[in-house]
């Protein structure tokens, strides 16, 4: 059964860490979630290392291999008005401070944008867990760049389709299907977290279970070479998998207004 908290909006950030300043940006993180997480809106955030892997026997199909990002950053928040109101707060442009934007650009950009950040409401949920963190797991992600003249095709098949046929694999804990939020102010802050990538499919695994087996499996194949049919027609697709390890509650340090 699923719960509100399982139909909570996410601001999704995406960044491209070169190896070298992987453990400076990993030993920054908690105190900057802790800071960020100062508004009443922002339940939970978390961060994932994405993984590739390119070997010719084991590795992982090609389609999970092409992304640039290798941190993946969800915050969890209570509904999209008091997420805008938070982007736009002093305490996420107060946290835009020099030191955080000359880390920020010492990482390579990603499919042209130095941040990739996105605003994001669930359209669907399966096996709710009525929680904001599910564990320490793997998640497997699909993301998509959707114009308005593919999107009821579109999202008849993520939401329906292709959402049962994720449901129909195992181990899995919560699969969620979400939809860009592009209705706040195009202007700075905001447009940090208007990136491209207005689809989302998000499989969280239990703990101990491998994504990269799921990924390689027959079933899974099969599904991803429908969903590959859409690469010749969209713009923008990523998949990835990703390792959790940081994870963040921090509702009880919530400012409200």
């Amino acid at each position: 059964m699923t719960s509100p908290i399982d139909e909570r909006p996410i601001l999704l950030c995406r960044v491209d860490v070169p190896p070298k300043l992987e453990k400076e940006l990993d030993d920054w993180s908690p105190w900057h979630f802790d800071d960020f997480g100062r508004h009443y809106t922002v339940q939970a955030v978390s961060s994932a290392r994405i993984i590739r892997d390119w070997d010719p026997v084991n590795g992982l199909p090609a389609a999970f291999n092409d992304g640039q990002a290798t941190r993946w950053i969800p915050y969890v928040c209570l509904d999209i008005p008091s997420m805008h109101a938070w982007v736009g707060s002093p305490i996420v442009t107060g946290g835009l401070d020099e030191p955080t934007m000359e880390r920020e650009n010492k990482y390579p950009s990603i499919a042209g944008e130095a941040f990739n950040g996105s605003m994001m409401t669930v359209s669907s949920v399966r096996g709710g867990a009525g929680t904001d963190h599910v564990g320490m797991g793997m998640l497997i992600a699909e993301r998509f760049e959707v114009g308005p003249e593919h999107e009821a095709e579109f999202d008849a098949w993520l939401e329906g389709v292709h959402a049962d046929r994720y449901a129909a694999l195992d181990g899995w804990v919560r699969l969620r299907t979400f939809r860009g939020d592009r209705t706040a102010p195009h202007r700075f802050p905001w447009t940090r977290y208007l990136g491209k990538g207005n689809r989302m499919i998000l499989m969280e695994l239990r703990e101990g279970v491998d994504a990269k087996a799921i990924v390689r499996s027959a079933a899974y194949g099969a599904m991803l070479r429908d969903s590959l049919r859409w690469d010749a027609v969209l713009p923008y697709t990523t998949r990835e998998i990703a390792q959790n390890f940081i994870l963040r509650d921090v509702s009880h340090m919530n400012e409200r207004p």
